[in-house]
Protein backbone atom coordinates (compact mmCIF):
# COMPACT_ATOMS: atom_id res chain seq x y z
CA UNK A 1 0.00 0.00 0.00
CA UNK A 2 3.01 2.49 0.39
CA UNK A 3 3.02 5.55 -1.88
CA UNK A 4 6.34 5.33 -3.53
CA UNK A 5 5.23 7.47 -6.62
CA UNK A 6 2.50 9.31 -7.60
CA UNK A 7 1.58 9.81 -11.27
CA UNK A 8 0.11 13.39 -11.04
CA UNK A 9 -1.19 13.02 -14.88
CA UNK A 10 -3.37 10.16 -14.23
CA UNK A 11 -4.75 11.52 -10.78
CA UNK A 12 -4.55 14.76 -11.67
CA UNK A 13 -5.03 15.81 -15.59
CA UNK A 14 -2.59 17.35 -18.00
CA UNK A 15 -0.14 20.02 -16.22
CA UNK A 16 1.49 23.33 -17.42
CA UNK A 17 4.95 22.85 -19.36
CA UNK A 18 6.33 25.50 -17.12
CA UNK A 19 5.16 23.61 -13.52
CA UNK A 20 7.51 23.82 -10.40
CA UNK A 21 7.23 21.33 -7.96
CA UNK A 22 9.03 22.93 -4.63
CA UNK A 23 8.95 21.31 -0.95
CA UNK A 24 7.37 23.10 2.19
CA UNK A 25 8.51 21.81 5.38
CA UNK A 26 6.54 21.20 8.68
CA UNK A 27 7.87 18.99 11.57
CA UNK A 28 10.89 16.51 10.81
CA UNK A 29 9.34 14.62 8.34
CA UNK A 30 9.44 17.61 5.62
CA UNK A 31 6.39 16.60 2.76
CA UNK A 32 6.01 16.60 -0.70
CA UNK A 33 3.28 18.82 -3.21
CA UNK A 34 2.98 21.06 -6.24
CA UNK A 35 1.54 23.71 -7.41
CA UNK A 36 0.67 24.16 -10.89
CA UNK A 37 -0.32 26.80 -13.06
CA UNK A 38 -2.17 25.00 -15.74
CA UNK A 39 -2.03 26.01 -19.28
CA UNK A 40 -0.45 23.96 -21.71
CA UNK A 41 -0.51 19.71 -21.23
CA UNK A 42 2.63 17.84 -20.72
CA UNK A 43 3.64 14.25 -19.98
CA UNK A 44 2.95 12.79 -16.32
CA UNK A 45 5.08 14.34 -13.66
CA UNK A 46 5.68 12.09 -10.41
CA UNK A 47 5.79 13.20 -6.70
CA UNK A 48 8.37 11.51 -4.65
CA UNK A 49 7.21 9.29 -1.72
CA UNK A 50 5.16 11.06 0.65
CA UNK A 51 7.02 11.23 3.77
CA UNK A 52 5.17 12.75 6.23
CA UNK A 53 1.68 13.39 7.59
CA UNK A 54 2.35 17.27 6.78
CA UNK A 55 1.92 19.38 4.09
CA UNK A 56 1.62 23.09 2.64
CA UNK A 57 1.74 24.24 -0.89
CA UNK A 58 -0.42 26.94 -2.84
CA UNK A 59 -0.45 30.94 -2.79
CA UNK A 60 -3.20 32.07 -4.75
CA UNK A 61 -5.11 29.06 -2.67
CA UNK A 62 -2.77 28.29 0.43
CA UNK A 63 -3.54 24.36 1.56
CA UNK A 64 -1.84 22.94 4.68
CA UNK A 65 -2.69 19.37 4.77
CA UNK A 66 -2.72 16.75 7.49
CA UNK A 67 -3.50 13.82 9.45
CA UNK A 68 -5.02 13.26 12.10
CA UNK A 69 -2.44 11.19 13.87
CA UNK A 70 1.76 11.25 12.68
CA UNK A 71 1.63 7.48 13.76
CA UNK A 72 -0.81 4.38 13.97
CA UNK A 73 -0.42 1.43 16.06
CA UNK A 74 -0.03 -1.74 13.99
CA UNK A 75 -2.39 -3.46 16.41
CA UNK A 76 -4.78 -0.68 16.81
CA UNK A 77 -7.98 0.78 15.50
CA UNK A 78 -6.21 2.22 12.49
CA UNK A 79 -8.71 4.92 11.94
CA UNK A 80 -7.69 8.66 11.57
CA UNK A 81 -8.16 11.70 9.98
CA UNK A 82 -7.49 13.53 6.63
CA UNK A 83 -7.63 16.96 6.87
CA UNK A 84 -7.15 19.80 4.08
CA UNK A 85 -7.79 23.11 4.90
CA UNK A 86 -7.63 25.73 2.16
CA UNK A 87 -7.53 29.71 2.73
CA UNK A 88 -7.81 32.34 -0.16
CA UNK A 89 -4.40 34.04 -0.47
CA UNK A 90 -3.32 37.58 -0.47
CA UNK A 91 -5.92 39.36 -2.65
CA UNK A 92 -3.70 43.19 -2.68
CA UNK A 93 -2.86 43.80 -6.54
CA UNK A 94 -4.88 41.81 -8.16
CA UNK A 95 -8.08 42.82 -10.13
CA UNK A 96 -11.37 42.68 -9.08
CA UNK A 97 -13.21 39.78 -9.10
CA UNK A 98 -16.51 39.99 -12.58
CA UNK A 99 -19.83 39.48 -10.81
CA UNK A 100 -22.85 38.03 -11.75
CA UNK A 101 -25.46 38.60 -9.24
CA UNK A 102 -29.07 37.02 -9.06
CA UNK A 103 -31.81 38.76 -6.58
CA UNK A 104 -34.64 36.44 -5.58
CA UNK A 105 -36.72 38.46 -3.31
CA UNK A 106 -40.35 36.90 -1.91
CA UNK A 107 -42.89 39.07 -2.11
CA UNK A 108 -45.22 36.80 -0.80
CA UNK A 109 -48.10 38.02 1.88
CA UNK A 110 -45.77 37.62 4.54
CA UNK A 111 -43.59 40.36 3.56
CA UNK A 112 -46.32 43.13 4.83
CA UNK A 113 -45.80 45.49 7.31
CA UNK A 114 -42.72 47.10 5.96
CA UNK A 115 -40.75 44.45 5.00
CA UNK A 116 -40.93 44.45 1.08
CA UNK A 117 -39.57 48.01 1.25
CA UNK A 118 -36.61 47.23 3.11
CA UNK A 119 -35.77 44.29 0.72
CA UNK A 120 -36.06 46.74 -2.15
CA UNK A 121 -33.84 49.29 -0.44
CA UNK A 122 -31.55 46.75 0.10
CA UNK A 123 -31.36 45.63 -2.88
CA UNK A 124 -31.62 49.34 -4.92
CA UNK A 125 -28.75 49.46 -2.42
CA UNK A 126 -26.68 46.53 -3.95
CA UNK A 127 -27.16 47.51 -7.55
CA UNK A 128 -25.79 51.37 -7.15
CA UNK A 129 -23.11 49.24 -5.52
CA UNK A 130 -21.81 47.42 -8.30
CA UNK A 131 -19.05 48.12 -10.83
CA UNK A 132 -19.61 49.01 -14.52
CA UNK A 133 -19.63 45.41 -16.02
CA UNK A 134 -21.21 43.04 -12.91
CA UNK A 135 -24.34 41.96 -14.36
CA UNK A 136 -26.90 41.97 -12.11
CA UNK A 137 -30.92 40.01 -12.56
CA UNK A 138 -33.90 40.31 -9.98
CA UNK A 139 -36.69 37.32 -9.84
CA UNK A 140 -39.79 38.32 -7.00
CA UNK A 141 -41.45 34.69 -6.15
CA UNK A 142 -44.88 34.21 -4.62
CA UNK A 143 -47.00 31.42 -5.85
CA UNK A 144 -45.01 31.84 -8.96
CA UNK A 145 -41.97 34.14 -10.54
CA UNK A 146 -41.94 37.19 -12.19
CA UNK A 147 -38.42 38.38 -13.63
CA UNK A 148 -38.24 41.57 -13.37
CA UNK A 149 -34.91 42.16 -14.47
CA UNK A 150 -33.17 39.84 -16.98
CA UNK A 151 -29.13 39.20 -16.21
CA UNK A 152 -27.83 42.35 -17.34
CA UNK A 153 -24.62 44.33 -17.11
CA UNK A 154 -24.56 47.21 -14.83
CA UNK A 155 -23.64 50.66 -16.61
CA UNK A 156 -24.41 54.37 -16.43
CA UNK A 157 -26.97 53.49 -19.21
CA UNK A 158 -28.90 50.74 -18.00
CA UNK A 159 -28.89 51.44 -13.78
CA UNK A 160 -31.59 53.39 -13.68
CA UNK A 161 -33.75 50.99 -15.25
CA UNK A 162 -32.71 48.05 -13.58
CA UNK A 163 -33.57 50.95 -10.07
CA UNK A 164 -36.77 51.38 -11.46
CA UNK A 165 -38.17 47.99 -12.07
CA UNK A 166 -36.87 46.60 -8.23
CA UNK A 167 -38.95 49.83 -6.90
CA UNK A 168 -42.04 48.25 -9.04
CA UNK A 169 -41.90 45.26 -6.81
CA UNK A 170 -45.69 44.93 -4.89
CA UNK A 171 -46.72 42.22 -2.35
CA UNK A 172 -48.39 39.16 -3.86
CA UNK A 173 -50.06 35.54 -2.16
CA UNK A 174 -48.29 32.51 -1.14
CA UNK A 175 -44.42 31.33 -1.52
CA UNK A 176 -42.56 29.10 -4.13
CA UNK A 177 -39.04 29.49 -2.86
CA UNK A 178 -38.47 26.87 -5.63
CA UNK A 179 -39.82 28.54 -8.23
CA UNK A 180 -37.48 31.66 -7.22
CA UNK A 181 -34.10 29.49 -7.12
CA UNK A 182 -34.89 27.65 -10.58
CA UNK A 183 -35.74 31.13 -12.58
CA UNK A 184 -32.40 32.56 -11.07
CA UNK A 185 -30.26 29.79 -11.75
CA UNK A 186 -31.43 30.33 -15.40
CA UNK A 187 -30.45 34.02 -15.21
CA UNK A 188 -26.80 32.73 -14.01
CA UNK A 189 -26.40 30.38 -16.67
CA UNK A 190 -26.68 33.23 -18.97
CA UNK A 191 -23.20 34.42 -18.52
CA UNK A 192 -20.03 33.16 -17.91
CA UNK A 193 -16.06 33.83 -16.24
CA UNK A 194 -18.01 35.38 -13.66
CA UNK A 195 -18.23 34.90 -9.71
CA UNK A 196 -22.10 33.73 -9.26
CA UNK A 197 -23.68 34.25 -6.12
CA UNK A 198 -27.67 34.35 -5.77
CA UNK A 199 -28.98 35.81 -2.57
CA UNK A 200 -32.89 34.56 -1.79
CA UNK A 201 -34.42 36.48 0.63
CA UNK A 202 -37.71 34.94 2.23
CA UNK A 203 -39.85 33.45 5.23
CA UNK A 204 -38.84 30.18 4.57
CA UNK A 205 -42.27 28.68 4.70
CA UNK A 206 -42.43 27.06 1.74
CA UNK A 207 -46.31 26.68 0.46
CA UNK A 208 -46.29 25.99 -3.33
CA UNK A 209 -43.68 24.21 -5.55
CA UNK A 210 -40.76 22.01 -3.94
CA UNK A 211 -41.68 22.07 0.21
CA UNK A 212 -39.90 18.81 1.68
CA UNK A 213 -36.78 19.59 3.10
CA UNK A 214 -34.93 16.86 0.82
CA UNK A 215 -36.27 18.71 -2.61
CA UNK A 216 -34.92 21.66 -1.19
CA UNK A 217 -31.64 20.53 -0.44
CA UNK A 218 -31.50 18.66 -3.83
CA UNK A 219 -32.32 21.47 -5.56
CA UNK A 220 -29.06 23.67 -3.81
CA UNK A 221 -26.76 21.08 -4.52
CA UNK A 222 -27.53 21.39 -8.35
CA UNK A 223 -26.76 24.84 -7.62
CA UNK A 224 -23.40 24.13 -6.08
CA UNK A 225 -22.72 21.53 -8.74
CA UNK A 226 -23.32 24.79 -11.67
CA UNK A 227 -20.97 26.81 -8.94
CA UNK A 228 -23.81 28.62 -7.83
CA UNK A 229 -23.76 29.36 -4.26
CA UNK A 230 -27.16 30.58 -2.41
CA UNK A 231 -26.99 33.03 -0.09
CA UNK A 232 -30.38 32.60 2.08
CA UNK A 233 -31.29 36.13 4.95
CA UNK A 234 -34.01 35.10 6.77
CA UNK A 235 -35.95 37.90 8.09
CA UNK A 236 -38.01 38.30 11.29
CA UNK A 237 -37.96 36.06 14.30
CA UNK A 238 -41.29 34.09 12.44
CA UNK A 239 -39.01 32.74 9.60
CA UNK A 240 -38.51 29.23 8.69
CA UNK A 241 -34.60 28.47 9.68
CA UNK A 242 -34.56 25.34 8.57
CA UNK A 243 -35.10 25.59 5.24
CA UNK A 244 -33.03 29.00 4.19
CA UNK A 245 -30.29 27.23 6.23
CA UNK A 246 -30.29 24.29 4.42
CA UNK A 247 -30.39 25.68 1.31
CA UNK A 248 -27.19 27.54 2.30
CA UNK A 249 -25.93 24.83 3.51
CA UNK A 250 -26.42 22.07 0.67
CA UNK A 251 -25.19 25.11 -1.89
CA UNK A 252 -21.81 26.02 -0.26
CA UNK A 253 -23.44 29.11 0.49
CA UNK A 254 -24.02 31.38 3.66
CA UNK A 255 -27.35 32.00 5.44
CA UNK A 256 -28.00 35.31 7.81
CA UNK A 257 -30.92 36.44 9.98
CA UNK A 258 -31.72 39.66 10.34
CA UNK A 259 -34.28 40.08 13.17
CA UNK A 260 -34.75 43.68 11.77
CA UNK A 261 -35.40 44.68 8.45
CA UNK A 262 -33.38 47.99 8.21
CA UNK A 263 -30.23 45.23 8.47
CA UNK A 264 -31.06 43.70 5.34
CA UNK A 265 -29.00 46.37 3.31
CA UNK A 266 -25.85 45.57 5.17
CA UNK A 267 -26.23 41.92 4.72
CA UNK A 268 -26.78 42.80 0.79
CA UNK A 269 -23.45 44.64 0.80
CA UNK A 270 -21.37 42.42 2.49
CA UNK A 271 -22.34 39.99 0.14
CA UNK A 272 -21.54 41.49 -2.56
CA UNK A 273 -17.99 43.02 -1.41
CA UNK A 274 -17.30 39.18 -0.24
CA UNK A 275 -17.58 37.87 -3.93
CA UNK A 276 -16.02 40.86 -5.87
CA UNK A 277 -13.07 40.62 -3.33
CA UNK A 278 -12.64 36.94 -4.45
CA UNK A 279 -9.39 35.49 -5.64
CA UNK A 280 -10.46 32.03 -7.08
CA UNK A 281 -13.74 30.88 -7.81
CA UNK A 282 -14.85 27.38 -8.96
CA UNK A 283 -12.61 25.39 -6.60
CA UNK A 284 -13.38 21.44 -6.47
CA UNK A 285 -11.05 19.44 -4.27
CA UNK A 286 -10.56 15.80 -5.18
CA UNK A 287 -9.37 13.59 -2.62
CA UNK A 288 -8.06 10.23 -3.63
CA UNK A 289 -7.58 7.03 -0.62
CA UNK A 290 -4.56 5.20 -1.08
CA UNK A 291 -5.00 1.28 -2.01
CA UNK A 292 -7.24 -0.51 0.34
CA UNK A 293 -8.02 2.75 2.67
CA UNK A 294 -11.57 2.72 3.56
CA UNK A 295 -13.66 6.07 3.72
CA UNK A 296 -15.50 6.31 6.74
CA UNK A 297 -17.27 9.61 6.96
CA UNK A 298 -16.92 12.77 5.29
CA UNK A 299 -17.67 15.71 8.46
CA UNK A 300 -20.03 18.33 7.19
CA UNK A 301 -19.47 18.83 3.83
CA UNK A 302 -21.60 17.84 1.05
CA UNK A 303 -19.34 15.62 -1.42
CA UNK A 304 -20.09 13.10 -4.27
CA UNK A 305 -17.83 9.91 -3.90
CA UNK A 306 -16.12 8.73 -6.71
CA UNK A 307 -13.60 6.12 -7.83
CA UNK A 308 -11.36 5.93 -4.94
CA UNK A 309 -12.23 8.83 -3.16
CA UNK A 310 -14.56 11.79 -3.13
CA UNK A 311 -14.97 15.05 -5.09
CA UNK A 312 -15.96 18.30 -2.57
CA UNK A 313 -16.90 21.91 -4.35
CA UNK A 314 -15.69 24.61 -2.42
CA UNK A 315 -16.98 27.47 -4.65
CA UNK A 316 -15.38 30.86 -4.46
CA UNK A 317 -12.69 31.92 -2.16
CA UNK A 318 -12.24 35.81 -0.96
CA UNK A 319 -8.31 36.84 0.50
CA UNK A 320 -8.24 34.81 3.89
CA UNK A 321 -11.36 33.03 3.87
CA UNK A 322 -11.04 29.13 5.08
CA UNK A 323 -12.81 26.13 4.42
CA UNK A 324 -12.04 22.67 5.56
CA UNK A 325 -12.52 19.00 4.01
CA UNK A 326 -12.29 16.70 6.53
CA UNK A 327 -12.33 12.92 6.44
CA UNK A 328 -12.65 10.30 8.42
CA UNK A 329 -10.64 6.96 7.27
CA UNK A 330 -9.55 3.56 8.29
CA UNK A 331 -6.23 1.83 6.89
CA UNK A 332 -6.25 -1.72 6.27
CA UNK A 333 -4.73 -4.28 8.43
CA UNK A 334 -1.07 -5.16 7.93
CA UNK A 335 1.98 -2.98 6.23
CA UNK A 336 4.95 -1.31 8.42
CA UNK A 337 6.73 1.88 8.25
CA UNK A 338 5.27 5.01 6.21
CA UNK A 339 1.93 3.95 4.74
CA UNK A 340 0.00 6.42 2.11
CA UNK A 341 -2.95 7.56 3.16
CA UNK A 342 -4.28 9.89 0.94
CA UNK A 343 -3.83 12.67 -1.74
CA UNK A 344 -5.28 15.87 -2.72
CA UNK A 345 -5.93 17.58 -5.74
CA UNK A 346 -7.30 20.89 -5.82
CA UNK A 347 -8.26 23.17 -8.80
CA UNK A 348 -9.79 26.35 -9.38
CA UNK A 349 -10.17 29.42 -11.67
CA UNK A 350 -7.57 32.08 -11.00
CA UNK A 351 -9.75 35.07 -10.99
CA UNK A 352 -6.20 37.03 -11.18
CA UNK A 353 -5.17 35.37 -14.20
CA UNK A 354 -8.12 34.22 -15.69
CA UNK A 355 -6.72 30.95 -16.04
CA UNK A 356 -7.26 27.76 -14.43
CA UNK A 357 -4.58 26.83 -10.88
CA UNK A 358 -4.17 23.55 -9.32
CA UNK A 359 -2.67 22.89 -5.81
CA UNK A 360 -1.59 19.18 -5.14
CA UNK A 361 -0.13 16.99 -2.22
CA UNK A 362 0.24 13.91 -0.48
CA UNK A 363 -0.44 12.82 3.21
CA UNK A 364 1.17 9.15 5.12
CA UNK A 365 1.62 8.31 8.64
CA UNK A 366 4.11 5.97 10.23
CA UNK A 367 2.60 2.59 11.27
CA UNK A 368 4.64 1.85 15.10
CA UNK A 369 4.48 -1.23 17.17
CA UNK A 370 3.80 1.79 20.23
CA UNK A 371 0.23 3.23 20.64
CA UNK A 372 -1.59 5.88 18.33
CA UNK A 373 -0.03 8.81 18.68
CA UNK A 374 -1.60 12.15 19.84
CA UNK A 375 -4.43 13.64 17.64
CA UNK A 376 -3.57 16.82 15.76
CA UNK A 377 -4.08 19.91 16.70
CA UNK A 378 -5.96 21.42 14.07
CA UNK A 379 -7.79 18.07 13.48
CA UNK A 380 -9.07 18.05 17.19
CA UNK A 381 -9.90 21.56 16.80
CA UNK A 382 -12.18 21.28 13.67
CA UNK A 383 -14.03 18.17 15.39
CA UNK A 384 -14.57 20.67 18.94
CA UNK A 385 -16.23 23.25 16.38
CA UNK A 386 -18.42 20.50 15.21
CA UNK A 387 -19.69 19.14 18.68
CA UNK A 388 -20.09 23.18 19.18
CA UNK A 389 -22.61 23.13 16.36
CA UNK A 390 -24.07 20.16 17.40
CA UNK A 391 -24.73 21.03 20.80
CA UNK A 392 -26.26 24.54 20.13
CA UNK A 393 -28.35 22.33 17.58
CA UNK A 394 -29.22 20.03 20.16
CA UNK A 395 -29.81 22.78 23.08
CA UNK A 396 -32.89 24.65 20.57
CA UNK A 397 -34.35 20.56 20.34
CA UNK A 398 -34.37 20.02 23.24
CA UNK A 399 -35.46 23.57 24.34
CA UNK A 400 -38.64 23.74 21.45
CA UNK A 401 -39.69 20.28 23.26
CA UNK A 402 -39.54 22.12 26.79
CA UNK A 403 -36.48 20.37 27.90
CA UNK A 404 -34.87 23.34 29.60
CA UNK A 405 -32.75 21.50 32.05
CA UNK A 406 -31.04 18.88 29.30
CA UNK A 407 -30.56 21.98 27.10
CA UNK A 408 -28.73 23.31 30.15
CA UNK A 409 -26.41 19.72 30.37
CA UNK A 410 -25.77 19.77 26.33
CA UNK A 411 -24.40 23.39 26.86
CA UNK A 412 -22.14 22.94 29.78
CA UNK A 413 -20.72 19.73 28.80
CA UNK A 414 -19.86 21.96 25.75
CA UNK A 415 -18.27 24.58 27.82
CA UNK A 416 -16.09 21.72 29.25
CA UNK A 417 -14.69 20.07 26.18
CA UNK A 418 -13.86 23.43 25.10
CA UNK A 419 -11.76 23.80 28.35
CA UNK A 420 -10.31 20.31 27.62
CA UNK A 421 -9.78 21.60 24.37
CA UNK A 422 -7.53 24.88 25.57
CA UNK A 423 -5.78 22.83 28.36
CA UNK A 424 -2.74 21.52 26.32
CA UNK A 425 -1.56 24.70 24.82
CA UNK A 426 -1.89 26.54 28.26
CA UNK A 427 1.68 28.34 29.22
CA UNK A 428 3.80 25.13 30.23
CA UNK A 429 1.90 22.79 28.21
CA UNK A 430 2.80 20.24 25.60
CA UNK A 431 1.36 22.49 23.02
CA UNK A 432 2.60 25.43 24.19
CA UNK A 433 4.59 26.34 21.11
CA UNK A 434 2.48 25.07 18.27
CA UNK A 435 2.97 27.18 15.24
CA UNK A 436 -0.82 27.47 15.06
CA UNK A 437 -1.51 28.44 19.41
CA UNK A 438 -3.03 31.67 18.39
CA UNK A 439 -5.26 30.60 15.80
CA UNK A 440 -6.65 27.64 18.25
CA UNK A 441 -6.98 29.32 21.27
CA UNK A 442 -8.55 32.49 19.54
CA UNK A 443 -11.73 30.10 17.75
CA UNK A 444 -11.98 28.20 21.14
CA UNK A 445 -12.37 31.15 22.82
CA UNK A 446 -14.95 32.18 20.31
CA UNK A 447 -17.18 28.66 21.09
CA UNK A 448 -16.65 29.07 24.53
CA UNK A 449 -18.36 32.86 24.26
CA UNK A 450 -20.84 31.32 22.15
CA UNK A 451 -22.10 28.87 23.94
CA UNK A 452 -21.46 30.64 27.26
CA UNK A 453 -24.24 33.25 24.97
CA UNK A 454 -26.81 30.59 24.53
CA UNK A 455 -26.01 29.19 28.41
CA UNK A 456 -27.25 33.31 29.24
CA UNK A 457 -29.84 33.45 26.52
CA UNK A 458 -31.69 29.93 28.04
CA UNK A 459 -31.50 31.66 31.40
CA UNK A 460 -33.27 34.49 29.92
CA UNK A 461 -35.99 32.36 27.91
CA UNK A 462 -37.12 30.33 30.65
CA UNK A 463 -38.47 33.46 32.02
CA UNK A 464 -39.97 35.01 28.98
CA UNK A 465 -42.44 33.98 26.38
CA UNK A 466 -43.00 34.75 22.91
CA UNK A 467 -40.47 36.49 20.54
CA UNK A 468 -37.57 36.34 23.60
CA UNK A 469 -38.09 32.15 23.79
CA UNK A 470 -38.11 32.40 19.65
CA UNK A 471 -35.09 33.98 19.58
CA UNK A 472 -33.28 31.76 21.45
CA UNK A 473 -33.69 28.86 18.70
CA UNK A 474 -32.51 31.81 15.95
CA UNK A 475 -29.51 33.22 18.01
CA UNK A 476 -28.42 29.46 18.44
CA UNK A 477 -29.15 29.34 14.40
CA UNK A 478 -26.71 32.15 14.02
CA UNK A 479 -23.93 31.26 15.94
CA UNK A 480 -24.04 27.54 14.77
CA UNK A 481 -23.66 28.59 11.09
CA UNK A 482 -20.14 29.48 10.69
CA UNK A 483 -18.61 26.30 12.55
CA UNK A 484 -19.79 24.38 9.51
CA UNK A 485 -16.93 25.38 7.11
Amino acid sequence: MKLRTVAIASMLGMLSSSAAAYVMTDGPRPARAIQVAMAAATSAVDLPEPPGPRFVAGEVLRVEGRLGHEQLSASGSRETYVMFEVAGGEGAGRKRAPLDIALVIDRSGSMAGGRIESAVRAAVGLVEGLSDGDVVSAITFDTGTELLVPATAVSAETRPDIVAALRRIVLGGDTCISCGIERARAELARTQGRVDRMIVLSDGRANHGVRDLVGLARIAEEAREAEVAITTVGLGFDYNEKTLAQLASASNGSHHFVPDASALDTVFAAEAAAASASVAAECMAHVKLAEGVELLEVVDRAHRQTDGGVAVPLGAFSPGERKTVLLRVRLPAGGEGNEGVASLELRYRDLGMDGEGMVAGALAVSIVSDTDGALDPLVDLRLQRRRTAAALKEASRLFEGGRLEAARRVLEDNARDIDRARHPFEPGMPRERDPRRTDILGDLATQSRDTQASLDNLRQAEQLRGQRRRGFVLDNQMMMNPYFD
